[in-house]
């Protein structure tokens, strides 16, 4: 099986608007400091509101063609539904949590945890690898998440 120019590709192309895009969008929502709490009572409600907003405002493709259900308080169910609900190909998941662990000793940090600082081709900040990484689409694949509107070829449900 011969691999697609896209997945062939080790570095994103930075002159690329799609490229462009997601990491604008991970960098405005690693800049909103959604820290989870055992007590959910001592969480900040505003900044995974703030969260919330932003996605919807990064991808607003993504919210107003699929089903977006908030459920949880905090979590989103999306539902992206194919063209054909009898199709025999199976489902697929994509799965990320929104919120972060507490930071710690910021000494420890190379750089500050909610910047979003770009460096040495890497973008630094707490959420960028495990969380709202996996949530922006510059770690999901792209022919999904662009062709949503198209209403992909992928079983109804």
């Amino acid at each position: 099986m011969q691999a697609h120019p896209e997945d062939a590709a080790d570095e994103r192309d930075p002159n690329d608007p799609l490229d462009a895009l997601a990491v604008r969008a991970l960098r405005a929502c690693i800049r909103i400091p959604t820290v989870s709490d055992w007590d959910p009572d001592r969480a900040d409600r505003a900044v995974f509101e703030a969260l919330l907003r932003e996605l919807r405002s990064h991808f607003p493709l993504l919210h107003d063609t699929c089903e977006v259900e908030r459920i949880a308080g905090d979590a989103l169910l999306i539902r992206w539904p194919g063209r054909d609900p009898e199709a025999s190909l199976p489902p697929i998941v994509l799965m990320a949590h929104l919120d972060v662990v507490p930071v710690g000793d910021e000494s420890l940090w190379s750089h500050p945890p909610f910047d979003a600082a770009v460096a040495n081709g890497h973008i630094w900040g707490r959420g960028a690898l495990d969380c709202k990484g996996s949530r922006c689409p510059a770690a999901l694949p792209r022919r999904p998440w662009s062709c949503c509107g198209n209403a992909a070829s992928t079983r109804g449900s």
